[in-house]
């Protein structure tokens, strides 16, 4: 057995055992939703077929944009259009700050941040949320409407946050968008509701938990809770879920795409800068903290870093992971995308300010 591979098992042994003592202090629960047996085949079928998919897609867009690194005007027309492709379909959202407000430019030109308000019901709460797109890409029409239904079923009105883009607007200016963004919402909503909450996944959690850090700083009052979904916290991609699930192909996301994300987000700076890789934030003060993911996400070692982390400082924490093969299991309709509303309703309810 090679040194690699006896370093890799005694690594997997580690998580494993952190995951027991985190399950024992019920701050850990590994979600098990039991499918028909062919309906959970034909899931996993359609998740491998997805990642293949996926990973396919990504990895050539990498490589264009590689080619095209030494023409600085031809790699910002592919970045264009590649956000252009991603935003388009853009439509109906009411703007709840105008577009251009504090000097933020964009080249699709959304507003700062838009806002879906649920219309079966009053809406209690503030969901604010940053999507994730490996900080270089825009929300999508999809990513707004899944916003939009979370919200809705957990009784929130989604505030859903646009921060320029690198890498024309790196680190650390999207943390500094994020907070404006979020003084805006206390002006408007904070004594309207039972709460504001905010939320993120992938990418998007490194700059809410950054704009979190800087919010904290300022003495400024801090959301009832964080709710993030497969959360990236390690820019340097340090854990070993980088290297395994990207390696197995039981994640969509390649260790060289992350890379080049984290890349062309901080430039030269340390990628161990906390307001960039919360893994190596100090949490004192903050809010009780809610994570999903699952077990075959790239992101995995992030989420129970963070747990950890939250644990050792008293912050109340709950980490939900399945053994869904998707990277981002609420980016499609699913049983346990249904499992993961119910839990974050749960959470938001148990938190907010009044009884609901």
């Amino acid at each position: 057995m090679s040194m690699d591979i006896i370093t890799h098992h005694a690594a997997r042994t580690q998580i494993r055992t952190r995951l027991a003592s985190l399950e024992r202090l019920e701050i850990v629960r590994h979600v098990q939703v039991e499918p028909e047996r062919l309906s959970k085949s034909l899931f996993e079928i359609v998740a491998r077929t997805e990642n293949w998919a996926i990973e396919r897609i990504s990895m050539g867009r990498l490589r264009k944009v590689i080619r095209q690194f030494d023409d600085p005007l031809a790699l910002k027309r592919f970045l264009q259009k590649m956000r252009e492709d991603v935003a388009s379909g853009r439509r109906g959202t009411l703007t709840l700050m105008a577009a251009g407000a504090d000097g933020f430019n964009y080249l699709t030109e959304p507003s700062a941040a838009t806002r879906a308000r649920p219309t079966h019901q009053k809406s209690d709460r503030i969901l604010f949320y940053l999507p994730g797109g490996g900080f270089i890409l825009p929300t999508s029409p999809h990513q707004r409407r899944r916003i939009a239904a979370l919200a809705k079923d957990c009784r929130a009105t989604a505030i859903i946050a646009e921060p320029r883009l690198a890498p024309e607007h790196g680190f650390p200016i999207p943390v500094h968008d994020l907070l404006s963004h979020y003084r805006q919402i206390l002006g408007k909503y904070a004594s309207q509701t039972q709460g504001i909450f905010v939320g993120a996944d992938t990418a998007g959690a490194s700059v809410m938990m950054g704009m979190m850090q800087l919010a904290r700083q300022e003495n400024l009052p801090l959301p009832q809770g964080i709710i993030l979904f497969s959360p990236w916290g390690d820019l340097a991609l340090s854990g070993w879920s980088y290297l395994t699930k990207s390696a197995t192909m039981h994640s969509p996301f390649r260790m060289e795409m992350a890379a080049f994300c984290a890349k062309l987000y901080l430039g030269d700076h340390p990628t161990h800068d906390p307001l960039a890789s919360f893994i190596h934030a100090p949490l004192e003060g903050f809010p009780p903290i809610s994570i999903h993911t699952s077990r075959n996400d790239v992101h995995f070692d992030d989420a129970v870093k963070l747990a950890e982390n939250a644990r050792n400082t008293n912050i109340p924490v709950e980490l939900h992971y399945w053994d869904s093969a998707r990277h981002h299991l609420e980016r499609l309709g699913h049983h346990a995308a249904e499992k993961t509303v119910e839990l974050t309703k749960a959470f938001m309810d148990n938190y907010s300010l009044v009884d609901t």
